[in-house]
C-alpha cells in the first residue's frame, strides 16, 4: 500500500498543471484551468500516484464555510481514477482525502458525481465504496444521452419527433454553429426561456461570457432559425474529445409548436459524428430528484438513454 502515494496540492500550485498524463479518461470540470473558474475560500488537488510514477487517480476538494465541495460549482467534480485501479488502492485515496479533511476541521464532504454513463463501471465502484464509508446520498437525478454512432438521427426518434423535425424543415429552419456569437444576446435568449419554464440560470452574464473567451475551442453556439428569427439555440461544451455536454438548449416564444429543439439535437449529433464525439449528453431532467416528466418523455422521444447522477455527502464532525 505504501508504493502507492498521494500527493495534496493548492490549486494553484503549478504542479497541478505540469502533472504527468492521467492514466485514465479525464473531464472539463476537473481539470486545472476550470477548477480555477470556481469560487471558494481554498482549493486542493488530490493524485495518487503508483509506483512507477503514474497518476492513476485525482480528485479537487473546495473548502468554504467548513464545508469540503467537490465541485464548488460545476455539473460534477468527483474521483477521477483508472478503471484498472485495485480496490485497495481507490479506498487509500479516500482515506487521505477524509484525513485531510479532518485536519482542517472540515465539518462535512459533499461530492457530486459525473453521470453514470461516462464511466460506467467506475461510477458504480465508487458509489459503492462511498455508501461503504457512510457517505449518505443527498441528491438523485436522472440523465439522458444519445450514443453517437453512424446511425441517421432519425432512425433514434420516435415518430412524434419525426413529425416534429419534418415540420420545422419543411417549414425551412436552418441549424448553424454561430462562430461569432453575441453572447450577451445568447445569455439574454438563455436566461428568458429558463425563467419562462421555472428554473434558474447557474451563471451570471459576467461569468457566462468570461467561460468563451477562457476557454474559446471548449464552449460553442449553435442556433436553429427562422429566417431572421432564432427559434432555438444551445451552448455545448466540450466535456473531452469523447462527450459533448449540450449544456444551455432554448427556444424561443411562439414555436412550441415546431419543437425547433428536435432540429437543434440533429444538428447536434451530426456536429458529434463529424467531429467524433460518441456521446450527446443530454443533462438531467429532474431537478432535485422531483421528475419533469415532459423533460423526460421529450429527451426519450429522441432516443436518449437514462442513467443515474449521484451526490454524496459524508459528516466528518
Amino acid at each position: 500500500m505504501t508504493q502507492y502515494v498521494v500527493e495534496i496540492h493548492p490549486l494553484a500550485d503549478a504542479h497541478c498543471t505540469t502533472a504527468p498524463p492521467m492514466d485514465f479518461e479525464t473531464y472539463l470540470f476537473n481539470e486545472p484551468a476550470h477548477l480555477a473558474t470556481q469560487p471558494g475560500d481554498s482549493a486542493y488537488h488530490f493524485f495518487l500516484k503508483s509506483p512507477d510514477q503514474a497518476i492513476q487517480a485525482r480528485f479537487a476538494l473546495f473548502i468554504h464555510n467548513n464545508q469540503g465541495l467537490s465541485p464548488y460549482r460545476a455539473p460534477f467534480g468527483s474521483v477521477e481514477f483508472s478503471p484498472n485501479l485495485d480496490v485497495r488502492h481507490l479506498d487509500h485515496f479516500l482515506d487521505q482525502i477524509e484525513a485531510f479533511g479532518r485536519i482542517r476541521n472540515i465539518e462535512a464532504i459533499r461530492i457530486t458525481g459525473y453521470p453514470f454513463s461516462y464511466a460506467p463501471e467506475s461510477a458504480q465502484t465508487l458509489s459503492q465504496r462511498l455508501l461503504f464509508r457512510d457517505y449518505q446520498i443527498i441528491n438523485s437525478e436522472l440523465s439522458y444521452h444519445l450514443p453517437v454512432n453512424t446511425q441517421p438521427f432519425e432512425f433514434l426518434l420516435h415518430e412524434s419527433a419525426r413529425r416534429r423535425l419534418r415540420k420545422c424543415e419543411k417549414a425551412g429552419f436552418q441549424f448553424a454553429e454561430e462562430r461569432q456569437p453575441d453572447l450577451e444576446k445568447v445569455y439574454q435568449f438563455v436566461a428568458a426561456c429558463r425563467l419562462r419554464r421555472g428554473f434558474p440560470i447557474s451563471l451570471s452574464q459576467p461569468d457566462f461570457v468570461a467561460l468563451f473567451h477562457r476557454f474559446p475551442d471548449v464552449y460553442r453556439v449553435f442556433t436553429v432559425s427562422d429566417g431572421d428569427n432564432i427559434a432555438a439555440l444551445t451552448v455545448t461544451v466540450k466535456i473531452n474529445d469523447r462527450i459533448l455536454y449540450n449544456f444551455y438548449p432554448a427556444d424561443a416564444v411562439g414555436y412550441q409548436t415546431y419543437s425547433p429543439t428536435v432540429l437543434l439535437t440533429k444538428g447536434l449529433y451530426a456536429y458529434c459524428q463529424e467531429n467524433s464525439f460518441g456521446m450527446l449528453d443530454m443533462g438531467i431532467s429532474t431537478d432535485r430528484g422531483a421528475a419533469n416528466y415532459g423533460l423526460i418523455r421529450f429527451k426519450q422521444n429522441l432516443g436518449a438513454i437514462t442513467s443515474l447522477k449521484l451526490s454524496f455527502e459524508k459528516q466528518l464532525r
